[in-house]
């Protein structure tokens, strides 16, 4: 795209922005690395442990201090584990199925063997919170069904297409995420206990559907998804929304715009993200919270973290998308 940075200039920004996450949140300690916000003791919820976990794999492979941290951070990882998942926190005893998702996600990512076992253990608690209507409860012993724990187990899914129901779960939630979709065609939050459906509409669960379509040989429909949301989030609308949801609608259908080029919406993803390193990014630190973005909570690490990820997949070879 004319005056927008090329792959190369994209894994150069995802790196110096890997790099300011690193210093800011990624602490070495007696007993190994710690994720924490800064000026913060306490460890990081598995929420955002993810996206941080989720950036490294992203830059590692071209980063070698990005590398170095990596096995530090999936021996981390462990202080979370409880069975076949990951609990919210350290010694604690509740697991989210998104946040389950996001870790086997982000292990699929990775590839190497022993993470790809690490994706299947998780699915096999993923499993357990999957309903007869295909959805996926939000939280253990939960009632409501989300688009994003839906969406992240069926992705999960359909990429380990050799455990065996792999293939009906990751239908089954296609099927959900297509029947919460509104009016104007666009993926609702959730379903309460009650059946009745919380309305709201957040980006990242846009870009589950988009994934989950491509994912099972859906492409056209991943794309005309894509258009409608971008139409619904125009570029004022998308700069205000939380990046930790946009970024993930940013690398679920990078890998689309790869297969099938679209450039209104390489040209949409890229000004997004090239606002976001010249308006957002703090040239004191350079996190990438200033101007006015969107925040998803008070901290910092979740939103930076899922920036990265969403420059790394502009940045390698998936990323020819215009």
């Amino acid at each position: 795209m004319t005056g927008l940075p090329g792959s190369t200039a994209w894994r150069d920004r995802a790196v110096q922005a890997w790099h300011a996450l690193d210093e800011a949140g990624i602490a070495s300690t007696r007993s190994g690395l710690v994720v924490r916000q800064p000026g913060r003791r306490r460890r990081e919820p598995l929420w955002p442990f993810s996206q941080v976990l989720h950036a490294t794999v992203a830059v590692a492979a071209y980063d070698d201090d990005a590398q170095a941290r990596l096995d530090g951070l999936w021996s981390a990882l462990e202080d979370y584990r409880r069975g076949d998942g990951y609990a919210e926190r350290p010694r604690l005893r509740t697991r989210y199925y998104d946040d389950d998702a996001w870790i086997a996600l982000a292990a699929l990512a990775d590839g190497s063997a022993p993470c790809r076992d690490l994706a299947a253990r998780v699915l096999r608690f993923l499993r357990t919170g999957v309903r007869d209507d295909g959805g996926v409860l939000w939280v253990e012993g939960g009632a409501t069904r989300n688009a994003c724990s839906t969406g992240g187990v069926g992705l999960v899914a359909a990429r380990l297409p050799d455990e065996p129901g792999s293939r009906e779960i990751a239908e089954g939630a296609l099927a959900f995420l297509l029947r919460l979709r509104d009016s104007d065609g666009l993926v609702a939050d959730h379903l309460r206990a009650d059946g009745t459906v919380d309305p709201r509409i957040f980006t990242y669960n846009q870009g589950l559907l988009v994934g989950l379509l491509h994912e099972l040989g859906r492409t056209d429909d991943a794309l005309e998804h894509a258009r409608r949301t971008a139409s619904a989030f125009d570029a004022d609308r998308l700069w205000q929304h939380p990046p930790a949801f946009t970024a993930i609608l940013v690398r679920e259908l990078v890998p689309v715009l790869h297969a099938h080029p679209d450039r209104g919406l390489s040209a949409y993803v890229e000004a997004y993200l090239d606002r976001v390193w010249t308006d957002a990014r703090d040239p004191r630190v350079g996190l990438l919270t200033a101007g006015g973005i969107g925040r998803y909570d008070d901290g910092v690490l979740l939103d930076h973290a899922a920036l990265v990820t969403a420059m790394a997949a502009l940045a390698g070879p998936r990323a020819a998308v215009g």
